[in-house]
């Protein structure tokens, strides 16, 4: 998007994070406005049209990213729209059932023991979106697209959706 010039602003509490995203915008030639700050703090004064939260909510317990959803909420503009990519709860097969834990929970438990994230369950976002000012526009995990590192359907494991602020904040 900001290379097609639109104001994107980039928020993360890591500075390390933030070097490298500025060292990589600077290669590229791309501006943004870098924010170092903690979501739950961070207020732009202005609302946003579009907030894109990919892998970044499944890192905090489940309070915590209630909290961060009814945030993010707080920051929108009554048209505007949350984008969110992240694993996708395991379906009803038992094909599923049985093989997203031993795909995903090592991976979980490696990043907890590095102290980069809680462990968790993989959170079904439209289940708590009302709860946090939210409602599901749309899901979708149908692509088709095998995953370039792991050579596995990338459906199976990730999907992305599309939420907005519910109807009575709008009106």
């Amino acid at each position: 998007a900001a290379r097609e010039g639109v104001h994107v602003t980039c928020l993360d509490l890591s500075g390390a994070m933030l070097h490298r995203l500025r060292r990589r915008f600077a290669e590229e030639g791309v501006r943004a406005e870098i924010v170092e700050a903690d979501i739950v703090d961070y207020d732009s004064g202005r609302p946003f049209d579009v907030v894109v939260a990919n892998f970044v909510l499944n890192v905090f317990p489940e309070a915590a990213m209630r909290e961060v959803l009814r945030h993010i909420e707080s920051l929108l503009s009554p048209e505007g729209v949350l984008l969110i990519a992240d694993f996708t709860p395991p379906g009803q097969g038992l094909f599923e059932r049985a093989i997203f834990p031993a795909y995903y929970r090592p991976i979980n438990i490696a990043a907890w023991l590095l102290r980069l994230c809680a462990l968790h369950p993989i959170y079904d976002y439209a289940r708590v979106f009302p709860d946090t000012g939210l409602e599901l526009v749309t899901r979708s995990s149908q692509s088709s697209q095998r995953h370039a590192r792991t050579d596995v359907y990338s459906s199976r494991f990730y999907e992305c959706i599309v939420a907005k602020p519910l109807r009575d904040r709008r009106e």
